[in-house]
């Protein structure tokens, strides 16, 4: 593109010049925009659906309600409201979604597995939460959590998918 020195001391870009400038400018705009875009769309399908898994799991957790004595056939007991109210309340807390299952043991569990074979439990009982990790080199680690601690929970999961329990 060339630009001319005016006499007011101004520069001067010729008009077909000044259009495949605007043209260009324009194109990658639309790049900046459609990557930026691309970007908030995929954000906001991910939320969406890690929102209808969170629907999905808390009514799953209320069903367990309707699971009577020697549910499994194995004498387990009834879930307890207050068990599953405070199953609803983690869950709702928290930042990726676990596949869910009700035990024998009067508990429920919240189980992640990443392709690799490594694997997170956390097994929710009235009173607190046992913590299982195990991963594909025979490492393992136990630990006991406090019920209400969802900041720590959310932080052992996304150590998790980042590789950084062990």
């Amino acid at each position: 593109m060339s630009a001319t020195l005016i006499p007011d001391g101004k520069f001067y870009t010729p008009k077909h010049e000044r259009h495949n400038s605007t043209r260009v400018a324009a194109a990658i705009s639309r790049d900046v925009e459609n990557s930026s875009t691309s970007k908030l769309r995929s954000d906001y399908y991910t939320e969406i659906i890690e929102e209808q898994m969170k629907m999905s799991n808390v009514n799953k957790v209320k069903s367990f309600l309707n699971l009577e004595q020697n549910w499994n056939d194995k004498d387990a007991l009834p879930f307890t409201p207050d068990l599953v109210f405070k199953t609803i309340q983690l869950l709702l807390a928290m930042d990726k979604q676990p596949e869910i299952f009700p035990t024998g043991r009067e508990s429920i569990q919240f189980e992640y597995e990443k392709n690799n074979g490594d694997y997170l439990e956390f097994e929710i009982f009235q009173d607190g939460i046992h913590m299982f990790f195990m991963n594909d080199y025979d490492t393992e680690l136990e630990k006991e959590l406090a019920i209400n601690n969802t900041k720590k929970i959310n932080k052992i999961v996304s150590d998790f998918y980042e590789g950084r329990i062990s």
